[in-house]
């Protein structure tokens, strides 16, 4: 089979640093290429290999130089072009908004998997790619938030714990990853990490559209928290080191978050997650045993001196049995297979 997989042109296929996105499709991608041919639309520094071609519009990401809406039309055109001339079996696009609008003139039928919630415009574009495109989910919770849709799919990523280290050891400090902004809960992590005496290593990117909150809310708790070390956006391999010697991870989320890479990366190195009770949370964190699933900052800092009673090889354990990523290349063969038949 060959796939035709299309992305918004912001990060490369996997992302350097942020980019949940573009990190999560390069674990499917390596997955998939193992039995499948690729044909990868995104921007130029994309993995490439014997198996998967990549297809770049854009030399380099287009994220840093603002969210242009007409920047990621001209990437859905581009690929709707070029496979005019590919005999791509499926197209598999990931959350790129004006694919939708695409879809139903397209002889290949397609696969979208959304990665955000709903919108106004999403909501009108899916309804008109609804007999023409098959959707899925990140969560369960995440498929909760797009009613309309009536036929959907939940299919959870995953990781291959391979690619990561493992350390049941750790050291005497909690870590926040991912983005300076509001709905992440920084300012409670930080306050939880105040509260439960604890040194904070914040590895966070400053996206632009997150510049005000920092500037006028986090940027002050940052700087007069005695106990916060603000390291910026780091690499994925300092990032890893980071989470694996880190006693917890906190994840005090106000939003519904539809997956949570970071969760993940956490538990694949056996760094266990303190997390509020939002989006897809309960769906990956087990309770008492990968970490504590709490309703607030009170609850947050008394499961703190309980973490290290919870094991770093279950932590590790749960993404090989629930959220390796081979299962989810197997359920998206699956589903690709399914709509070929129709």
């Amino acid at each position: 089979m060959k796939i035709a997989h299309v992305l918004k042109p912001w990060l490369p296929v996997p992302s350097l640093a942020y980019g949940a996105i573009e990190k999560m499709l390069a674990e499917l991608i390596a997955e998939q290429s193992k039995v499948d041919n690729i044909l990868l639309f995104a921007v130029g520094g994309s993995i490439s290999s014997e198996r998967v071609k990549l297809i770049s519009l854009y030399p380099e990401g287009q994220g840093d130089k603002g969210l242009d809406r007409n920047t990621e039309l001209a990437q859905a055109v581009h690929c709707a072009l070029k496979l005019q001339s590919k005999d791509a079996k499926i197209i598999h696009a990931h959350s790129i908004d004006p694919f939708l609008g695409l879809a139903p003139f397209l002889k290949i039928p397609s696969i979208f998997t959304f990665y955000s919630n709903p919108t106004p415009a999403v909501k009108i574009l899916s309804e008109l790619a609804g007999n023409h495109t098959h959707f899925t989910f990140l969560s369960k919770s995440h498929r909760k938030s797009f009613p309309w849709i009536k036929e959907a799919g939940v299919i959870h990523f995953g990781l291959d714990p391979n690619h990561f280290p493992f350390s049941e050891k750790k050291k005497d400090y909690l870590a926040f990853v991912g983005t300076i902004a509001d709905k992440k809960g920084i300012i409670e992590a930080i306050e939880i990490a105040r509260r439960a005496k604890m040194r904070l290593k914040i590895a966070a990117k400053i996206r632009s559209e997150d510049k005000e909150f920092y500037e006028n809310h986090a940027k002050k708790v940052i700087e007069d928290s005695n106990h916060v070390d603000f390291l910026g956006e780091l690499n994925n391999s300092a990032r890893n080191n980071l989470l694996k010697n880190a006693r917890a991870m906190l994840f005090p989320i106000k939003w519904e978050e539809p997956l949570g890479l970071v969760m993940l990366e956490s538990l694949v190195v056996g760094t266990p997650v303190i997390a509020f009770n939002r989006g897809s949370v309960p769906e990956i964190i087990e309770d008492g045993k990968t970490g504590f699933i709490v309703e607030n900052i009170d609850l947050a800092v008394r499961t703190v001196e309980r973490v290290d009673h919870l094991k770093p090889v279950d932590c590790r354990s749960s993404i090989a049995s629930k959220f390796h990523i081979a299962n989810t290349a197997v359920e998206f063969k699956k589903l690709y297979q399914r709509v070929l038949s129709r």
